[in-house]
Order: C-alpha cells, then structure tokens, then sequence
C-alpha cells in the first residue's frame, strides 16, 4: 500500500480514470477538487474548501472511491471528506474552476487540435439492462452483431465496448421521452464535451453551466441532449419542473397568450414556473423581436434564481440574427458545438441502432444478415445527419424482416435501392442563390433585373420576398449576404422577407402549397 495520503490519492484517481464508469469530465471538475490530507491504517482523509463539492461527491461519488481505495490499497478503508479552509471565497474559487474547464472544453471542440481519445458505444438499455459510456479501449467484445459466420474474422471495433453497469439499477419512472436518454446517446470526439456538460448540468441544475448553448448542424444530436436533461431531472429528480419545448412551439405559446387570458395562465405555468427550462433551435427568434424579447426575460429571472436555462441552435449565438444584448447573454454561459461524426462513430452508431431495432421487434436472428462490407457501404452513402441513418436502420431491419429469402445475407443494390431514399444523397443537385433566383423568375416570369431592383409592385416584391426566403431556407446563407444577392439590400429586409413569407404559409394553404412546389422544383 502506498504510505502516503498524496500517493494513495494519486492512484486512486489514475484508478477512476482508466476502469470507474465516472466520467472523466465530472473527475476532473469534482474530484480534483478534492486535497490529499492524511492516511492512516484505518482511513483516508481528504479535504476541500467548497461545501457543495463535499456534499456533491459524497451523494454520488463514495461508492466507486471506495471501491477504487479498495483496489489500490488492496484493503477496505474508511474514506472522509473534511471542510478546509484555504483562504479564498469557496463559492468563487470552485465556479472560477468550473468556467475555466468550460472554457478549455469548449476551445478543444472548436479547435480540434487534442489527440482523438478512443471512445466506446451503448446499447439502449432493455429495462434493468442499463448499459454506460466509457472512454476505454479493450479488445473488441465477444457475441457482438459481427459474429457472423460468413466473416473470416470480425471486423476491427476495438474502439468500441459495451461495458455493463454492476449495481442493480432502482426502477425508475418512465418519461415519455424514454429512448432519448444519456444511456443511448452515441459518445465520440465530436461530442464528447457537449455530452458531458450536459450530463453536468442535468446532475445538478442550476449550480454549473447556466445557461448552456449546445450548437451544431441539424441531426448531430442536439435534442437528444436536451431531452436526455429533461429525462434524468425526472427520474432522479422529480421534485423539479421542467419544461423541454421547440422554439416554433415557443413562439406559437406566445402568440396565443397575448390575445387570451386563460393561455397566459397556462404560458406562465409553462415557461415561468418551472425550475429547468431547454429551448431548443432557437435560431429561429430571428425577426421575432416581442418573442426574443420575452426569451431574454425568462433567460434573466431563471439565472438569477439559479433555475437551469438550457439553449440550442444550429450555429452559434453571435451568429443569430437578433439584438446584440440577447446573443451576449446567450453566450455568458459554456458555449459547446457538436461537430459531424467521422466514419467509425457512424460505424458506431448503426451498429447500436441497428441491434436496437431487432431487439425492439424482437428479431435479434436479422443481425446475422448483416456483413461488415454492408455496414460499411451504407456509412459510404450516408451524410452527417444522424437521424438520417438511424432511419436507414430502421428502413433495412424492417425490409429483412418481411423479404422473401430470410436467410441471404443483404447484396450490395438491396442495400443502396432501400437507404438512398432515406439519405440525402451525395451527388444531390448543389443549391446556391443562382438557382434560386432562375427558378423564381422562370415561376413568376419576372426578369433577373426586376427580382435584384427596388420596385415595389406586388408582382416583384413577393416573389422577390419569397426567393430570398427560399435562399435563406435552402442554402442557410446569412441574411447579410442574402441581402447583398439581392442587389444589396439591408440585412433587416431578408428577415422581414422570411418573416413575411412564413407567417403567409401559415395562413394561407395555396401560399404554402406553392412554395412546396417551388422547393421541389429547386432541388430537382
């Protein structure tokens, strides 16, 4: 056994990093908080100056420190945590710490400059068959999906492992968001910091990272995050409210409330008095000033009550096209982008969803039907989009289930016929601003001239308004350089051009009809 506390200490926490389930983000926040005081042949003393860190790890930590003391000392011994004072104000030194690991986190994620840490995979848990995430690397496990008697050897997955959890799971109660839980969200370099702020942030809400801007493309797994917070304060923490909520449905909240006594009643109940609010895809406040506006009031009096703000978007806050005042306060919290998945995570993930699926209909034979080759070629088709080949999954585990020749493997045109329609596919036509406005003028045959000019008649504004929606809906180009392909228009006129032509389709099926088929006609 090592002789000293500092010692013991230090191995005791290579031990969590390299086997505990902990995650290696809630180490380096909690328990390098912790100082090395005393050992004796009976105890382990350790001591730290933050109240809320002792109680934190006392209330989810002991078990796996003891365990880990157990391992490294090759005995039982007690384990304490003691109050110190070093000096400092404790509440600032630990949220200074805190921000100062956000902030690397963050800058990792953007920068992309650290060695890619080898990451593992989890089966969506069956019940009390929970399974957890780990950064380890052991040999590929046996009895896998790829233990396919048509393989001469299983493909390489070495750097995936479904490791077990050991302590009997406590039931829980079930949300109606169930599948979409940290337990099945897919961890790998792309999303490693995200996941694990929010994992934060969902074990204790209101005291770190608030509020918490998680952005990224479409389908990297931004709602999943947000409603994997939603569904662990539930079963763990059912004495908070929270409400998880799109923006469009925000906005539509909103609209109602302002003309009805009774919906602001139930607005209020909703969005005010509730203890952990996520909003998700709020880039769509843009020209929508009383509804950004009203966001930033909740935003205020939920932080400065410690109540969770949560907020999602596809880039990030300063790229939003709303008051400066809104996007700063956005970004006062860890701002964590999620980055598309290289081609194992893919592997990865279609390796999860795909036992996921059998199991759900209770076909787990259909895995054997399934070659690494296959696998491989639909990763090949696939874009970055997550949900676009979780629904490639899904798509070939129920064509194996109802095709004539059950005990053929899959061929190569099955494969590409039954996924390329769910993928958007690689050699799609480009969409630029060009071929937008061709369209246009060819639908409503007006002159390139006219669509760029500052005519005002109702025959060229609208379509006008409506191709500089299409541009900004199908191309995602900021409304700055909207403008200036419109013959140099202001910014705040492509946003009331968006706005406009949104709030018609609503209103209006013929209007929202005749932009699907102008959608169609573009990306044709």
């Amino acid at each position: 056994m090592t002789s000293t506390a500092a010692g013991l200490w230090g191995e005791t926490m290579t031990y969590l990093n390299q086997r505990s389930s902990t995650e290696r983000f809630q180490i380096d926040v909690y328990l390098n908080y912790l100082t090395p005081e005393t050992v004796s042949d009976s105890e382990l003393i350790v001591s730290t100056d933050n109240s809320f860190v002792k109680t934190w790890i006392e209330r989810h930590y002991f078990p796996d420190i003891k365990d880990a003391i157990f391992n490294v000392a090759g005995r039982d011994l007690g384990f304490r945590i003691v109050i110190a004072d070093k000096g400092p104000s404790p509440k600032t030194t630990f949220q200074q710490r805190l921000a100062e690991h956000s902030r690397g986190t963050a800058h990792v994620v953007q920068t992309g400059t650290t060695k890619p840490e080898i990451y593992s995979y989890s089966v969506p848990p069956a019940h009390s068959d929970a399974a957890i995430l780990s950064p380890v690397a052991p040999p590929a496990p046996s009895g896998t999906i790829f233990h396919n008697r048509k393989y001469d050897s299983p493909p390489d997955l070495s750097s995936y492992v479904i490791k077990k959890e050991h302590k009997e799971q406590p039931e829980r109660k079930r949300t109606t968001n169930d599948e979409r839980t940290f337990d099945t969200f897919i961890v790998g370099d792309s999303n490693r910091y995200a996941y694990s702020t929010a994992l934060g942030v969902a074990q204790s809400p209101g005291n770190i990272y608030n509020p918490l801007f998680i952005y990224g493309k479409s389908g990297l797994g931004k709602t999943h995050l947000l409603v994997a917070i939603e569904n662990h304060i539930k079963a763990n923490q059912p004495y908070l409210k929270t409400t998880y909520a799109q923006t469009s449905d925000f906005f539509s909240d909103f609209t109602m409330m302002l003309h009805d006594k009774e919906k602001r009643r139930e607005f209020e109940q909703k969005y005010h008095n509730v203890d952990v609010i996520l909003l998700d895809d709020v880039q769509y406040l843009e020209g929508k000033e009383a509804t950004t506006n009203e966001v930033f009031q909740i935003l205020n009096s939920f932080i400065g009550k410690n109540k969770q703000v949560v907020l999602s978007a596809d880039r990030p806050p300063f790229n939003i096209a709303i008051d400066e005042r809104h996007t700063s306060r956005y970004a006062s919290g860890p701002t964590i982008d999620i980055q598309p998945p290289d081609f194992d995570m893919k592997y990865a993930i279609f390796v999860n969803y795909f036992d996921y699926c059998c199991r759900k209909i209770d076909r787990v034979e259909l895995k054997e039907l399934m070659t690494r080759e296959i696998i491989e070629r639909v990763i090949e088709l696939s874009s970055d989009n997550i949900r676009e080949l979780n629904g490639a999954t899904a798509s070939l585990v129920a064509y194996l289930s109802i095709r004539q020749n059950k005990y053929e493997t899959l061929t190569i045109e099955e494969v590409e016929k039954r996924v390329l329609n769910v993928f958007v596919k690689n050699g799609e036509k480009h969409i630029d601003i060009a071929s937008i406005q061709k369209e246009i003028e060819i639908f409503y045959k007006i002159s390139h001239n006219d669509l760029l000019s500052k005519k005002r008649s109702q025959g060229i504004s609208y379509p006008r308004q409506v191709a500089m929606y299409l541009t900004r809906k199908l191309t995602g180009e900021s409304y700055p350089d909207i403008g200036k392909a419109f013959g140099g228009k202001d910014h705040t006129s492509v946003m009331y051009a968006c706005n406009q032509i949104e709030e018609k389709r609503q209103s209006s099926k013929k209007i929202d009809k005749e932009i699907e088929i102008l959608i169609k006609a573009i990306k044709s």
